[in-house]
């Protein structure tokens, strides 16, 4: 997301490219398109916090899949239970988390 200073340290011509050059083009293109490739901080953010909090998909949305402020559809890959379960599991080890500090059972 250009304009948010996490090129600061980068190449000059990236620097441009995610400096006052690219805030402006994110403005222009989420005009045109609110949920397309380039979104600017406040757009995600936006998003982010309707995601959150918004009542749009239920109360307590579960299995929602969301492309920006819009509900989209998942992949099937998404839907493999295996799959789930691995990627919690991978999660877990790799924030080293142990069998006691989770509330999920049996995942080790």
């Amino acid at each position: 997301m250009a304009g948010t200073g996490l090129t600061k340290n980068g190449p000059p011509f990236i620097k441009f490219l995610a400096g006052i050059f690219g805030v402006v083009v994110q403005e222009i293109l989420v005009w045109f398109s609110p949920n397309g490739q380039l979104r600017p901080p406040r757009k995600s953010a936006g998003d982010l916090l309707a995601a959150c909090f918004a009542d749009t998909w239920g109360e307590h949305p579960k299995g929602v899949y969301l492309n920006g402020s819009a509900k989209a559809e998942s992949s099937v890959e998404s839907h493999d239970e295996g799959k789930q379960k691995q990627l919690w599991v991978d999660s877990l080890k790799l924030a080293r988390v142990g069998d006691g500090e989770t509330v999920l059972r049996g995942w080790q």
